[in-house]
């Protein structure tokens, strides 16, 4: 049972050597790691993450000064956040343990720096001014090319890539600091980049003296940074060997009864005929973006964004369905779906609207885990009927929200605490019965293995199908959309943190505050990817990745017209004794 290699054991495990005059970390990749490391090696970034940062700047610098800071903040994130500093190779015989060897022979690489100074060498060298080459810019232009070039980040080099936009000035005392960070999917998630975000905005508010004096300690410290990959961190299954292979004989023969979601209706934004992969027109940046393969397709992206004055009646909603807010914004996208695709496709037999959606497996470990990685799993999604536009908008929405939530609860659930008045079978029942978190991961295991295999070279391939053909799982087709949802802003990063209303302080340099932020991927083929997050103010933000190629752009801004409208339509009449709304 060679797939069973890299649950829940060492098989990962951080290895060290010296070679090239310096210390260097390594370990295999992990499944899901391996799986969009797939993507981009193979298929020109596919999935890389683009992160755009936003921030205002108070300073009396010089700009050589203001770049130190700028270069002191990001060689201090990545000695603390060690997955920026690693890049992705092959298995190298002449410095790496013969016992690391896999066939699947990809492992991270982190370079420890020497002395402060190689460290900052290493941050320079992935960051690019680019007023050094563009002195003006048009952002929104960057952002598409950053998305539609070639990969832009190299993997034997590194996996991230930081761009710093031009600065322009937008009040008499303050200045616009744009960035753009691109990284592989492989070492980052939603979650991963919401704190690296956050913490990157106070290094760059902290003195340079302390940013500086903190590298040697960081330096030191890397090796207790270094990062497992989930399937390292799985719970693992008591027992002996034979009970174990019991459990994982169930597994198979769930996974293989398991029904797939039902026929859904496509994505109603696709075109007619399907446009070809291009590179940009005109190689506008062409000094600091690749642009010598076409990419496996072209990217779009749309950002819409909902106001809490109309968040606050989906809450409501929500609340009066004794469902969560996170089942109200997927119902939320499945009937802006539904209306576009009524009001296009009138004469089309009703079909449900099945939504794919990504799991944060780390409150299902049996440690918990900082978001300081990509951890994900893979849910076989929420299906919801169709429901027509004629009838009452606040009526579907409830309707349908109580339907999501009893789908999403199941990925919601925690490992329960071992009660006193809980047996040891009744414990194992709820960890692990059909519905359980812990056979939730060893089946996303199971997935994750035939998918990144799947993608490789057929030379890479391992032929892995874990039951065979006769348990071989059942997959529906393509779902309408993909939902995910981060949650709410934790408050650890909101407009206002650092008030650039008060003078600087004696020696303090430069301040900066946030001002706003989007992350975007590169799609795979047919996706439509919308990522949700809520805002400090209480509102809703809704940024898209889609497949360009398949997805028209004109239909997509009258769907952001739909679900940023939508709620503007739904009328909270009263209250009733209970407490909640009569609609």
């Amino acid at each position: 049972m060679q797939w069973l290699d890299r649950y829940a054991s060492d098989f990962h495990k951080w290895r060290s050597a010296d070679h090239g005059g310096r210390v260097v970390h390594y370990r295999p990749l992990g499944v899901i790691e391996s799986s969009f490391d797939a993507d981009g090696l193979y298929y020109e970034g596919r999935a890389d993450i683009k992160l755009g940062l936003s921030f205002e700047i108070k300073t009396n610098e010089s700009k050589m000064q203001l770049r130190e800071r700028i270069i002191l903040a990001i060689t201090c994130l990545r000695l603390h956040h060690t997955m920026l500093a690693t890049k992705a190779d092959r298995f190298d015989s002449s410095y790496m343990d013969s016992a690391a060897y896999t066939r699947w022979d990809r492992y991270f690489l982190i370079d420890q720096p020497t002395d402060p100074q190689d460290a900052l060498r290493s941050a320079e060298a992935i960051t690019t001014f680019v007023a050094d080459h563009y002195p003006t810019i048009d952002p929104d232009k960057l952002h598409n090319h950053a998305r539609n070039s070639s990969r832009v980040v190299t993997p034997d080099i590194s996996l991230t890539r930081l761009l710093v936009l031009p600065m322009t000035k937008t009040t008499s005392s303050t200045h616009s600091l744009r960035f753009i960070f691109v990284m592989a999917h492989q070492i980052a998630d939603g979650l991963t980049t919401r704190t690296w975000q956050t913490h990157f905005l106070d290094l760059l508010n902290t003195p340079l003296v302390d940013l500086r004096s903190s590298i040697p300690s960081l330096i030191q410290s890397l090796p207790t940074r270094l990062i497992p990959p989930q399937e390292a961190l799985y719970p693992h299954i008591p027992g002996s060997k034979a009970r174990q292979r019991w459990f994982w004989a169930i597994t198979l023969a769930l996974r293989h009864v398991r029904r797939p979601p039902p026929d859904s209706f496509p994505n109603p934004l696709y075109r007619t005929t399907p446009a070809p992969a291009t590179l940009p027109s005109d190689y506008t940046f062409s000094s600091i973006l690749p642009y010598t393969r076409p990419p496996s397709l072209s990217a779009g992206e749309i950002s819409a964004s909902i106001p809490p004055s109309l968040a606050a009646k989906l809450h409501t909603l929500c609340r009066s369905a004794s469902s969560s807010v996170g089942a109200g914004l997927f119902v939320l996208i499945a009937l802006s779906m539904m209306d576009i695709h009524s009001h296009r496709f009138p004469s089309h037999p009703p079909q449900p609207f099945v939504g794919s959606f990504p799991i944060n497996p780390r409150p299902l470990l049996p440690r918990p885990q900082e978001a300081e990685s990509c951890m994900l799993a893979f849910s076989s999604g929420v299906t919801l009927p169709y429901l027509p536009p004629s009838l009452p908008l606040a009526g579907r929405i409830k309707l349908l929200v109580r339907a999501a939530q009893r789908q999403l609860s199941r990925y919601q659930k925690r490992p329960p605490a071992p009660l006193e008045a809980q047996t040891q079978r009744e414990r194992d029942i709820a960890l692990y019965g059909p519905n359980g978190p812990k056979r939730v991961l060893m089946l996303n295991y199971l997935d994750a293995l035939e998918r990144v295999d799947a993608k490789l070279p057929p030379e890479y391939r391992l032929g892995l199908r874990p039951g065979g053909e006769e348990l071989a799982p059942k997959y529906g087709t393509l779902a309408t959309c993909g939902v995910s949802s981060v949650g709410r802003a934790d408050g650890s990063l909101f407009v206002g943190k650092y008030d650039l209303g008060p003078p600087l302080k004696e020696g303090e340099g430069s301040r900066v505050d946030f001002r706003g932020s989007s992350a975007s991927v590169r799609p795979r083929e047919g996706e439509f990817l919308v990522g949700i997050s809520g805002t400090t103010e209480g509102g809703i933000g809704i940024n898209v990745s889609y497949d360009a190629c398949a997805v028209d752009e004109v239909w997509a801004e009258r769907w952001k017209e739909r679900v940023e409208g939508m709620l503007g339509e739904v009328v909270i009449e009263e209250k009733g004794e209970d407490g909640r709304a009569r609609l």
